[in-house]
């Protein structure tokens, strides 16, 4: 699991065979407080959200007991600040691609090692 102040050089795209866009961060938060873990990234130059823009991570299990993650972006530049109105739903809606993976990964490779059965999504 990254840690706070960790530099992460993500990209998204087609994995080892390319092409993929960087879209490095900062872990500024991680906190797990047994029934919700919050993770918040800072973005690195390069990003294409804008050097300065977060992204805060909110994984859960919802009323019926599903894992959910909710994801709150705070866009200063870069592409994601170009587009408003109906433009704006067309970027949301491939922007939330990558974080189904990611959760994915989160819930695979990470959650249960760092925590153990015990975490709230288990």
């Amino acid at each position: 699991m990254p840690k706070v102040g960790d530099e992460l050089p993500l990209s998204v795209g087609m994995g080892s065979n390319g092409p993929n866009k960087p879209f490095p961060v900062k872990v500024t938060q991680m906190d797990y407080n047994g029934q919700e873990i919050n993770i918040e990234y800072a973005t690195l130059p390069g990003h294409p959200d804008g050097t300065g823009s977060t992204i805060h991570f909110r994984i859960f299990k919802n009323g019926d007991g599903e894992l959910s993650l909710e994801a709150i972006g705070h866009i200063v530049g870069g592409m994601g600040s170009l587009f408003g109105g109906p433009g704006r739903t067309g970027y949301d809606l491939v922007s939330s691609f990558p974080w189904q993976r990611f959760m994915n990964n989160l819930v695979i490779f990470g959650l249960k090692e760092h925590y153990g059965d015990n975490w709230a999504g288990s």
